[in-house]
């Protein structure tokens, strides 16, 4: 279920994906901040498959690709993986995470046992 203030928070936090510098590392070097830099039918375009992504709930397979880059570690030769996400899934996901986590929290899903990941706990543990 959703609502007004929820599509609007998308195209919101859409809009400054677009806008915004590229940051942290994606896959193939694709970051949204492309999508902003092309005229403004792309940009329609480019949120209106977005949003059929949010409705539909599922993801383009080109969107599932990742790639892994060896990061070094302390001692030499050996390193630790990490995945590189296509930014487009990233964005999806994160707006989806984030809606999510203030609904269980609003409904008090998780046991106390959960407390580290839950915000308003987190301020209990800490005070302890």
């Amino acid at each position: 279920r959703s609502d007004t203030a929820d599509w609007k928070s998308f195209d919101s936090n859409y809009w400054k994906a677009i806008s915004s510098v590229p940051g942290k590392a994606r896959h193939a070097g694709y970051t949204m901040a492309v999508i902003g830099r092309l005229p403004r039918r792309w940009i329609d375009l480019h949120l209106r498959i977005m949003k059929m992504i949010m409705v539909l709930r599922i993801l383009p397979e080109k969107t599932k690709i990742q790639s892994r880059v060896p990061i070094p570690k302390p001692k030499p030769g050996e390193t630790r993986p990490l995945s590189l996400l296509h930014d487009d899934m990233c964005f999806i996901l994160g707006f989806l995470t984030k809606h999510y986590t203030l609904c269980i929290e609003s409904l008090n899903l998780l046991p106390p046992a959960h407390g580290a990941y839950i915000r308003k706990r987190r301020k209990i543990l800490r005070s302890c």
